[in-house]
């Protein structure tokens, strides 16, 4: 094999598993398979202006499949396999939107499947960087490289009286 196959095939298992994967034991299948993944999600984002992702349980090993949704100009819609609105089919309702609204951006949770309205109406306008007071130590590290590997969400429990 020369050099240039070489550099090709390293860097083909590096798009599927991140940094070094050609030394972490996963066979040209598994790289075939996740590219095809990979390509599958592309096509379904590019032709549905959608992202999928999956949220994973570190405590107890589940998962959840989502999907965000920018259809429209209006806001960006959440939808999770099992979870929707009062208003929608299932498997297609909006348990989280997100928006631009009356000069504010809002997160508009709907965590009651019964009731039309949300239950929790949250204003991102505290999160504005320019309401932040500056710490003479805090700074952005503009020295970090970008993370180029497989990221995975993980949810924890909270416990009710914390």
């Amino acid at each position: 094999m020369t050099t240039n196959n070489s550099l090709f095939i390293e860097s083909v298992f590096e798009i599927a598993f991140g940094d070094d994967a050609i030394n972490k034991g996963f066979s040209e299948t598994e790289v075939l398979e996740k590219l095809r993944q990979f390509s599958d999600l592309a096509l379904k984002a590019e032709n549905n202006n959608d992202m999928s992702f999956t949220l994973y349980d570190e405590a107890t090993g589940d998962e959840v499949e989502g999907s965000a949704d920018a259809k429209s100009d209006l806001g960006v819609s959440l939808y999770f396999e099992g979870y929707g609105d009062m208003t929608s089919q299932d498997d297609c309702g909006t348990p989280v939107y997100i928006e631009k609204y009356d000069g504010e951006l809002k997160v508009r949770i709907y965590g009651d499947i019964n009731s039309e309205e949300p239950t929790h109406n949250i204003s991102l306008e505290g999160a504005l960087l320019s309401k932040r007071k500056l710490d003479e130590e805090a700074s952005c590290n503009s020295s970090l490289e970008p993370y180029e590997g497989e990221i995975r969400v993980g949810l924890w429990p909270v416990n009710e009286g914390e």
